[in-house]
């Protein structure tokens, strides 16, 4: 294709257009909530003034909730063994988008999302609907969401027994072979209908300092380390009650509610936030006494959701029943599993 000499030289006369960013850094800023340290009910309070008058324009789709929590496991009879196993004892439930029951956010003083309960139930939904597998890998264990557990992890046991009582979503090993157990690394056999929860649990809350081959690798051997980074574990010894799970729980606000999806970037913008979380909550079961059964389950919650779950219970210290954890040597006894903010 010819070109005329004097079209090339035009071109070649304007000044050459380039990228302008006036974007230098990106920075992130902390608020602390403004409870000081007091949770009696799980309702967080946040006062955003200091970010408005930061002078700092703020991008409110990259914006998230980092929330510190504690879970234990309780026994009222006999004593928990630190056997591997038992780091899997309890979890959160896919998601944590499900430790929010309702929030309520103010701009200027202007209601502009209004306290609904059962948020975490619309959250899910959109979650289900929209993220792809990829958004999942990508995106999705940033809030400890790992996708759609198929039909094979739901069962229901109308009588107590050692699946469970009741609809039951918390199997995790799928059969009574003890060779499922890999004990060096503290990781459970791999099992189709409830992968989602195995693997939220081998990577995220039930890391165990103690028992895990991959701990002194990373050298991840004590809670300071792990508190230095942030990194889920949990804690037990042997003849002891209690099993606890230290969760720092992270919520993206543009899966809360589309507004921080939506809303643009803003400079001295002052926001308000009221959240009620489904924490400060627990759940008595009641075992059968010689038997590694739950006779009866008791849930004392604020806004009458557990979102936490504790797996099934066997007889023993070394062997394990179908779909079910050993817990404790000592059977019929209570159990109780109890979630709540820790004061940082």
């Amino acid at each position: 294709m010819a070109v005329r000499a004097d079209d090339f030289i035009l071109e070649n006369s304007y000044p050459m257009q380039e990228d302008e960013f006036s974007i230098e850094n990106k920075q992130y800023y902390y608020v602390n909530d403004q409870n000081n340290g007091s949770y009696p009910t799980g309702q967080v309070l946040l006062d955003l003034s200091s970010l408005t008058n930061s002078g700092k324009f703020l991008d409110w789709s990259q914006s998230f909730l980092a929330v510190p929590l504690v879970m234990t496991v309780n026994s009222s009879a006999g004593t928990l063994d630190a056997a591997v196993q038992n780091a899997f004892a309890a979890s959160l439930k896919n998601g944590y988008h499900h430790l929010l029951n309702s929030m309520q956010v103010q701009i200027s003083n202007n209601d502009c999302v209004q306290t609904q309960n059962y948020n975490n139930l619309k959250v899910n939904y959109e979650l289900l609907e929209s993220l792809t597998n990829d958004d999942i890998q990508n995106f999705g264990k940033v809030f400890s969401f790992y996708g759609v557990e198929d039909w094979k992890s739901f069962s229901y046991q109308p009588a107590a027994s050692q699946f469970g009582l009741g609809e039951c979503n918390n199997s995790i090993v799928p059969s009574s072979n003890t060779t499922n157990w890999s004990p060096v690394n503290g990781y459970l056999s791999y099992n189709n209908g409830c992968t989602t929860r195995r693997q939220r649990m081998e990577e995220s809350t039930s890391f165990d300092p103690s028992n895990t081959t991959n701990a002194s690798i990373l050298n991840y051997t004590s809670s300071n380390y792990l508190n230095t980074v942030g990194k889920n574990y949990v804690s037990q010894s042997n003849n002891s009650t209690t099993v606890v799970y230290y969760i720092m729980a992270i919520l993206p606000l543009s899966i809360l509610h589309d507004l921080f999806r939506k809303l643009h970037i803003t400079k001295n913008m002052y926001i308000k936030m009221t959240l009620n979380l489904n924490t400060q909550c627990y759940s008595n079961l009641t075992g059968i006494s010689g038997q590694a059964f739950y006779s009866a389950i008791s849930t004392v919650s604020q806004f009458q959701t557990l979102p936490c779950q504790l797996s099934p219970i066997s007889t023993g210290t070394t062997s394990v029943t179908s779909q079910g954890l050993v817990l404790t040597a000592a059977t019929g006894q209570s159990l109780q599993i109890a979630l709540g903010i820790v004061a940082m």
